[in-house]
């Protein structure tokens, strides 16, 4: 599942990660899990944050880092 995010992210962007991760919330919080309490504070600490969270800007350009560059010896 971590590969398959971190794909979305690398083909989709961010919006996309966001969008699909609001889809599987909504799925969820709509599943009828037949604890009610657990579904409650699943909605309550879990899907309001996320499916209410404002956009934020991301100040990441690109989606790769650079490698780390080996110190120069002398």
């Amino acid at each position: 599942m971590a590969g398959s995010v971190l794909e979305l992210l690398e083909i989709g962007g961010p919006e996309a990660v966001r969008e699909q991760l609001k889809d599987i919330v909504r799925a969820v919080s709509a599943s009828g899990y037949p604890a009610p309490e657990t579904l409650e504070e699943f909605r309550t600490l879990v899907a309001e944050p996320i499916l209410h969270a404002q956009v934020r800007p991301h100040a990441v350009q690109g989606t790769r880092r650079p490698r780390p560059r080996k110190p120069h010896r002398r």
